[in-house]
């Protein structure tokens, strides 16, 4: 097997102010993504102006790398086994990897610090370097340094991961541990063990490894072997669990078939749900009948599939008419077509409406597809599609005890340029300072899409009876409301909202469950 380039160090850096480009040659929203805001936050606080660039896979990124004359970059082995990614690492580029992943960070910049931190196990010195060393005894130590403030830096050689020692003394009550097949490149089929062979005591290492039809076998030098299923490693790798993997369906006004679900008892593990799920991924929203109408009941509903996501208008929220109300969802009046808390970052993914109460005549569900409006105007009209995925907008709320705002696209994409969520709230929304002429195509572009949004030949409406329980992509999905006379009879929904990680769990587990 290859040896991991495993060398841990940490940026920093001087007192004064300058511009970064720090590239994340990786999709928007994943580890590499997370880790750099961290750093990202970390400069900032320290001064830098720092610009946070997300590439989408490492050869933009590395052209961005090429192309910056003042970059960070974060890069791993995996990636620089991809000749298109290949990044020369040196002693002048090289700044930091701060997990023991095989990442490492490659800089034009010059933010090695003074004090550089060194696990006492390290094969190779740093003395060709300006700093001085500091013994530590293993990474975790090196990282609680670098957070306090003890050194500028860390480095590792070793070629050693996470301690499979750590995790037996620490769950020693566990029967079993988890190990991670990983490979080593895109064009190669070797693979390593995370977590295993890392810092297990010198004598005692692989000695072999062998592969089968059925079988990856794993000799030790101390006589101890093991045996892991082909068929396990490539389930572990594929993306047949991924979501994204399911395609969405496009739907307008023609729609009929409201992807209705009967509550059961122990819906939550049956081939049902499972069903359930995969309708609510395709369409953007499913129905549930005959679920109890118990006051709060939504709450044990969306916590057995998840956890519910608390916003400001608390666990849940209560939808009837009221007086002094701070939304209009709190009155009689007809919603046009929207989207919810467009302020918050994150938006909440997805959004349930438990039906108590409806003795009213009109107060009719809406519901409009922003996955096809948005095809739509990328098809009939590009250049208000460009625009509207291009200009971030203010979204705000303010009320007695609370503002909240968050700036972004209207169509918002993902790192491929493919639709990702809709954005729009008239009512809540501010445009930016902008040019004469671009100001005019996006207001241009916003009259459009709102005309769209609300067309009848992109809507959908029903009637929400009692036990009726209403599931929807708030991403994807705009929803709204007509009118009704408060006067006429009860109008009473329970909301709340949850994120797309408890559906995607869910469903994961119930595939699995059921062999798909």
């Amino acid at each position: 097997m290859k040896q991991l380039l495993l060398t841990i160090a940490v940026l920093f850096y001087s007192t004064f102010a300058w511009g970064i480009d720090l590239i994340v040659p990786a999709s928007s929203g994943g580890t590499y993504h997370k880790f750099a805001t961290i750093i990202k936050k970390d400069l900032e606080a320290k001064g830098i102006e720092v610009k946070l660039i997300v590439s989408g896979n490492c050869v933009i990124g590395k052209k961005q790398w090429n192309d910056s004359k003042a970059a960070i970059m974060i890069n791993s082995e995996a990636t620089n086994a991809v000749k298109e990614c290949t990044v020369e690492i040196t002693e002048q580029n090289y700044v930091h990897n701060f997990f023991t992943a095989g990442w490492v960070i490659v800089s034009k910049t010059n933010t090695m610090g003074e004090k550089m931190g060194v696990v006492s196990y390290m094969k190779h010195t740093v003395a060709e370097l300006d700093v001085k060393p500091v013994p530590y005894k293993n990474t975790t130590e090196v990282k609680a340094a670098f957070l306090a403030g003890e050194i500028d830096s860390g480095f590792l050689t070793t070629g050693r991961a996470s301690s499979i020692e750590d995790k037996i003394e620490r769950f020693s009550s566990k029967e079993r541990h988890q190990l991670f097949i990983e490979p080593e490149g895109k064009e190669t089929i070797e693979i390593y063990l995370n977590g295993f062979s890392t810092s297990l005591p010198e004598n005692i290492q692989i000695k072999d490894l062998s592969l089968n039809s059925n079988f990856l076998e794993i000799k030790f030098n101390d006589g101890a072997s093991t045996k892991i299923a082909i068929v396990d490693i490539f389930k572990e790798f594929s993306n047949i669990n991924d979501v994204k993997q399911i395609e969405k369906i496009k739907w307008d006004s023609s729609f009929k078939d409201q992807n209705s679900f009967k509550f059961k008892e122990n819906l939550f593990e049956t081939d049902e749900m499972y069903k359930a799920l995969i309708n609510f991924y395709q369409y953007g929203f499913v129905i549930f009948k005959n679920v109890p109408t118990k006051n709060n009941f939504i709450i044990n509903f969306a916590n057995s599939i998840g956890s519910v996501r608390r916003t400001n208008f608390g666990e849940f929220f209560n939808v009837k008419s009221k007086p002094n109300p701070n939304d209009l969802a709190y009155t009689s009046l007809p919603l046009a077509p929207h989207t919810d808390n467009p302020y918050r970052n994150p938006v909440p993914c997805i959004q349930m409406l438990h039906c108590i109460e409806n003795e009213v005549t009109g107060g009719l569900s809406t519901l409009v597809d922003g996955y096809t409006v948005s095809e739509k105007l990328k098809k009939d009209f590009p250049k208000y599609y460009k625009i509207l995925t291009e200009v971030k907008i203010r979204f705000q709320f303010i009320d007695e005890s609370v503002i909240l705002e968050d700036w972004a696209e209207m169509i918002q994409l993902d790192e491929n340029s493919n639709f990702k969520q809709v954005r729009f709230s008239p009512r809540l929304d501010f445009v930016p300072l902008i040019d004469k002429e671009k100001l005019e195509l996006f207001y241009s572009a916003r009259k459009k899409i709102s005309e769209l949004y609300n067309s009848k030949n992109y809507r959908i409406e029903f009637k929400l009876l009692p036990g009726d329980l209403l599931m929807m992509d708030n991403y994807r999905l705009l929803h709204g409301r007509t009118t009704y006379d408060a006067n006429e009879g009860n109008r009473f929904l329970q909301g709340c909202y949850i994120d797309y990680d408890s559906t995607e769990g869910r469903l994961k587990h119930l595939k699995r469950k059921f062999n798909y």
